[in-house]
């Protein structure tokens, strides 16, 4: 063989082998974004002789056809998947992610809670879960509903804001009511007319769209007849109309701010003096002890509209016995206490009625002084009072305080304008457009026409 021969023979020994290397293909790679419980079909560019993952547990394959793919997701996680050919060489590779389904957490989420404003971060092992609910309540049907979608060791980590408002301001109104109200003004009191019977009355609206006569007070329903809102005519205003046509006198009308969750108190009456012993038994020294009506709340916020409320209402009386202490005489209160809990609108009212007892009047002529005590002095001064003509109610409305900042806190401060005197009388409109013939109310409750 000549030079030039083996020259060329060489040659073509290294290049063959070469040629080989040149024509196999780096195999094409993917990144596969997949989601627990969801399945995606991937599509080969030819059959593949062997198909598996670095991680099973991250994600199930199955091989329907040997150019297709079937890739489910598992857990959370990231793995790899491969796909050879019947000689080894790599057909497909691809780094295959799971994640939380979000999108479908997001679908039922909006269908359940659409005013929560929500948002997810999804990683190995954990969610992260973000933004705002109104409630307690509905952050906790939040965390109920994501539950399902959480692998059986996946972390919930919660960040999420409750954006209820946390203060409670009750409007209280000691009212001298006359009893002749339900019979001059066609709005029955009569239930909270019963001396030394305290009640407890829900003032709740009638729906004025209802046909037939409504139930009488015998009925085991409340018998007064209108409650946080007529219309657009608020039971505030109709204290108001009343104490202009002289049958209700305000005695007092404080305001009390809460936490939701804490008390607030309220103690109309006075204190009277009694002696005890000394602690080192040099004598006797005066302590005070109060007397009157004293009224505790403990306000809860349930949502952006819905407050629950215990109430305790304990009422101390001086009666006509006495003891005698150290050589001085001092009269014996008679308490009486009485609790419960009622939930309530936003500004929906409720009166306190049959707090004094008869013979509270008969005893105001014997302890004259009563007249001079804060507020119910002025009361017990009353000639209708004394007379039976008048009785003392306690109305109670409780508003949610926005939060500042928050846009219901907004909304109402650019809404705010003076109000003309008919306006604060009638709250924007007594009459609004007929649609149709409505029947009138007839019953013991309500509005007599």
């Amino acid at each position: 063989m000549s030079i030039f021969t083996r020259l060329i023979s060489g040659i073509l020994a290294l290049t063959i082998p070469a040629g080989i290397c040149f024509a196999q293909q780096p195999a094409p790679f993917q990144n596969i974004d997949a989601v627990v419980g969801i399945g995606e079909l991937l599509s080969l560019s030819q059959p593949a002789e062997t198909v598996f993952v670095t991680d099973p547990e991250i994600v199930d394959i199955q091989v329907p056809f040997p150019d297709r793919i079937f890739v489910f997701g598992k857990k959370t996680g990231q793995t790899t998947l491969f796909a050879v050919d019947e000689t080894g060489a790599p057909l497909f590779e691809s780094k295959v992610t799971v994640r939380h389904n979000i999108a479908g957490i997001r679908e039922t989420l909006a269908q359940r809670f659409p005013t929560a404003s929500l948002d997810f971060q999804s990683a190995q092992g954990s969610l992260y879960l973000y933004g705002e609910v109104e409630s307690p309540q509905q952050m906790t049907g939040v965390l109920e509903t994501i539950q399902p979608y959480l692998g059986e060791n996946d972390i919930l980590i919660n960040r999420t804001e409750i954006n209820t408002p946390n203060k409670v301001r009750l409007k209280l109104r000691l009212l001298e009511a006359s009893r002749d109200i339900s019979e001059d003004f066609g709005v029955n009191w009569k239930v909270l007319f019963n001396p030394g019977d305290i009640v407890f009355s829900l003032l709740s609206g009638r729906n004025f769209s209802v046909t037939g006569d409504l139930p009488s007070r015998n009925s085991g329903q409340t018998a007064i007849g209108f409650g946080s809102t007529l219309g657009d005519f608020t039971i505030n205003r109709v204290i108001d109309i009343l104490e202009g046509e002289g049958m209700v006198s305000i005695l007092a009308e404080p305001n009390l701010t809460a936490l939701s969750g804490k008390k607030a108190r309220f103690q109309a009456g006075g204190e009277f003096p009694y002696p005890v012993p000394a602690s080192d038994n040099s004598g006797t020294t005066i302590q005070y002890k109060p007397f009157g009506i004293l009224l505790s709340f403990e306000p809860l916020i349930l949502d952006t509209k819905t407050i629950s409320l215990k109430v305790q209402t304990e009422v101390s009386e001086l009666s006509q016995t006495s003891v005698t202490l150290a050589g001085t005489s001092v009269p014996q209160t008679l308490s009486r206490q009485v609790e419960t809990e009622i939930e309530l609108k936003h500004g929906q009212s409720f009166a306190i009625g049959g707090l004094f007892q008869t013979s509270t009047r008969k005893s105001l002529g014997k302890t004259p002084w009563l007249a001079d005590i804060p507020i119910l002095g002025t009361l017990f001064r009353s000639k209708d009072y004394t007379e039976n003509k008048t009785e003392l109610i306690v109305l109670v409305t409780p508003y949610i305080v926005p939060n500042r900042g928050s846009k219901q806190d907004a909304s109402a401060l650019s809404s705010l304008r003076p109000e003309s005197e008919i306006e604060y009388l009638f709250r924007d409109r007594l009459t609004r457009a007929s649609n149709g013939a409505k029947p009138r109310l007839h019953g013991a409750a309500g509005f007599v026409y």
